[in-house]
């Protein structure tokens, strides 16, 4: 993550079990925005309220 470009938007489950929003907070460098969704790793099966809202907010960080 420290070589990712900025700005970077980092879409994180606040259960994942590669790590919650809180420990991956602590290695992202400035300039990157992180995105909390409810749940774990993926998108649940017939949920698109998470996803549109990701998707939205990386829309609202986009030039023009």
């Amino acid at each position: 993550l420290a070589l990712a470009p900025d700005p970077s938007f980092v879409v994180q489950g606040t259960n994942d079990t590669f790590g919650t929003p809180d420990e991956l907070r602590a290695h992202l460098p400035a300039g990157t925005t992180l995105f909390e969704v409810p749940g774990a790793h993926s998108y649940p099966k017939g949920s698109r309220s998470a996803l549109t809202q990701a998707l939205t907010s990386i829309a609202g960080m986009l030039p023009g």
